[in-house]
């Protein structure tokens, strides 16, 4: 398990479910606008809504889409550890599996840190200047990227994390040091900065 580059796990019943947000793996949760949609949801960035019942569904498809992304990323079917919701007339419920063994605020922490691996990226020790938040993404800009000048194959390029992919080409590619007005990963309403200066990359199309 390599914690620093996005990959967790959870044994649960004997169990180990891979966790793993790979470019392959987030893209199935829908296109450039709606994976953006979804990282700001699950890491609050969103206006909440006002009215008690807005508040109350936006909370539950908060929670439905935490299980989501748990999903999409989990190497074995993990439905029976998660809480997931269901629309019952209108009105959404929390669906609980007789084996979950994870609350939801938990879930949603796992969710938005699995987003944040396969989106934005995390480096810790990087600073990133700020900039415009994206208001989607190409993951294909990536993975064509990461084929050219990290010369590796589709299926290898397909399987990096965003923040395997940035510490790569942060190695073969350093970046230069100045002195503009910097944050850190750390500050998550910031974090979606980086997705402004990742989509700069477009040498393969």
């Amino acid at each position: 398990m390599k914690c620093d580059i996005g990959h967790f796990e959870i044994k649960a019943g004997g169990s180990c479910y891979n966790l793993t947000p790979s470019f392959e793996n987030i893209m199935k949760l829908g296109n450039g606008e709606e994976l953006i949609d979804h990282y700001s949801v699950l890491h609050g960035i969103n206006d909440y809504p006002e009215n008690t019942k807005a508040l109350y569904d936006y909370n539950m498809y908060t929670i439905g889409l935490s299980a989501e992304v748990i999903r999409a990323c989990s190497d074995k079917d993990i439905s029976n550890l998660l809480v997931d919701t269901v629309d019952r007339n209108g009105t959404f419920k929390l669906k609980k599996s007789t084996s979950q063994t994870i609350t939801p605020e938990q879930q949603v922490i796992v969710a938005a840190g699995l987003l944040r691996h396969g989106i934005s990226g995390v480096n810790k020790d990087k600073k990133k200047t700020k900039g415009e938040a994206a208001k989607t993404i190409d993951l294909w800009d990536f993975i064509n990227t990461a084929r050219v000048h990290l010369d590796i194959t589709k299926d290898e390029a397909l399987s990096l994390t965003m923040t395997e992919f940035n510490q790569m080409m942060d190695i073969k590619y350093p970046p230069e040091k100045n002195g503009a007005d910097n944050i850190t990963d750390e500050e998550y309403d910031e974090s979606m900065a980086n997705l402004a200066r990742i989509n700069k990359i477009r040498d393969v199309h």
